[in-house]
């Protein structure tokens, strides 16, 4: 009986979508967003990863919007996010270690040029630059992926050595935080800054967090925090999300997220050396369909199916506390 009135609520939310999908160009998405970024490691399409682990995680994740980091383009990523319910972005950088964006399908996003002045030697990473937008508000992303192995201390250094290179990045990085600050456009730089940001005093942290412009006061969101990632084998961030003074004020409070993973450490060249964190922010108005997304009708097909597949577990769930 249980079952049949399960099967009956689905029939019945089927039949209410169907009149939705009618009307399917004054559909629009209200919920707040929430944004993450996860770094999955040289994924490159046919790379040696437990890929059923990693879209059982990235469902878990549950995320509105990622910023990517070492993924090789739009066809690495569907191996992960394969259900068919999200937009890629990607830098044009031709290497496989690549920053992004995936966007669940029905976000209005426009790509901005890629960032590529954060590549001082020729062979460092773009930036991904997209606008978010709803009916009265924006909000512009940027996901980055900054020289590895100088995770603290002076940025002081040979030019040609790891501190030297990430030392020529930062102002770079800078300029872009100020220009979208004079701008008065909300922003976030969310990423692999390969930088231990908590750590007091920091070079990077303060340089770029220096206020000026105003809207250059940022926050973030690992502060105060440290990794539980593979059981805290590395207890300081090096991913982080920084948001401006306005994207701020639609931070929820108490969102915070670091999805951790199921499996043991000697799993992690499969999975990734990184864990995703994620917060959700309330941005004012509403998220509609927009030109670049699929249309309305496949949008709300796809939840439809991701609610079979919840109600397919909860009935194994049940099934086994009665056996």
């Amino acid at each position: 009986m249980f079952f049949i009135r399960l099967r009956r609520i689905l029939i019945t939310f089927a039949l209410v979508m169907a009149f939705f999908i009618s009307n399917a160009n004054a559909i629009a998405i209200a919920e707040p967003l929430k944004i993450a970024t996860w770094n999955i490691e040289n994924l490159t399409v046919g790379a040696n990863k437990d890929y059923l682990s990693l879209q059982d995680y990235a469902k878990d994740l549950d995320a509105d919007i990622i910023a990517l980091q070492e993924v090789d383009g739009k066809e690495a990523a569907e191996q992960i996010f394969n259900s068919g319910g999200f937009n890629f972005y990607f830098s044009s950088r031709n290497n496989p270690q690549r920053t992004g964006f995936a966007v669940r399908k029905g976000i209005n996003v426009v790509q901005n040029p890629d960032y590529d002045a954060l590549n001082v030697s020729g062979g460092l990473r773009h930036g991904t630059d997209i606008t978010v937008s709803t009916d009265t508000s924006q909000i512009r992303l940027l996901s980055i992926h900054l020289k590895s192995f100088c995770f603290s201390g002076s940025l002081t250094g040979s030019p040609l050595g790891d501190c030297g290179r990430l030392s020529q990045q930062v102002p770079i990085l800078e300029d872009w935080i100020d220009s979208r600050a004079r701008e008065e456009i909300p922003f976030a730089v969310m990423g692999d800054f390969n930088r231990r940001l908590n750590i007091p005093g920091d070079d990077l942290w303060e340089e770029i967090d220096d206020g000026v412009p105003a809207n250059a006061d940022l926050t973030k969101i690992t502060e105060g925090r440290t990794s539980d990632c593979f059981d805290g084998q590395y207890p300081q961030y090096i991913d982080h999300i920084v948001l401006d003074k306005q994207s701020n004020q639609w931070l929820v409070a108490n969102s915070f997220d670091q999805e951790l993973y199921g499996q043991p450490i000697a799993n992690q060249r499969q999975l990734s050396d990184h864990c995703a964190i994620a917060v959700t922010i309330d941005m004012p108005g509403t998220l509609g369909s927009g030109g670049n997304d699929i249309d309305t009708t496949d949008q709300i097909l796809n939840r439809i199916s991701e609610m079979e597949i919840e109600l397919r577990d909860l009935r194994r769930l049940v099934e086994s506390l009665i056996n």
